[in-house]
């Protein structure tokens, strides 16, 4: 008979929580879905043909975190009369949470850069 009082030190080794990095990760996805889906619905062709050029992410690796940044900056760049008050801040939010972790990416070890994200 298996003794109970382990049974909840395994179930949490089992189910680890989130790092910082992947929920960060999870926080842009997040953006971009809530963008994706205001811009679909407004049928804003200009800014959801920049979203997708680098969305939805394939993987969390530092390459595609950074065309997510660079893309986004580039669109408020270069058509911000296309963006309202609150696709604005959301992309604010986005690019201080891709810098954060970009800056972050550099001193991690190379296993925990890459993580695979759920659909």
């Amino acid at each position: 008979m298996m003794d109970e009082s382990k049974w909840p030190n395994r179930v949490t080794e089992m189910i680890p929580y989130p790092s910082q990095r992947e929920t960060e990760v999870e926080h842009i996805n997040s953006i971009c879905f809530r963008l994706f889906d205001i811009w679909c619905e407004r049928r804003s062709i200009t800014p959801l043909g920049y979203l997708m050029h680098c969305w939805p992410l394939v993987d969390s690796g530092p390459k595609a975190i950074r065309r997510v940044g660079e893309t986004l900056r580039e669109l408020r760049k270069s058509h911000p009369m296309e963006l309202d008050g609150e696709a604005t801040a959301m992309l604010r939010e986005l690019t201080e949470c891709v810098d954060a972790l970009l800056l972050r990416a550099v001193h991690e070890p190379q296993g925990v850069i890459e993580i695979r994200l759920s659909s």
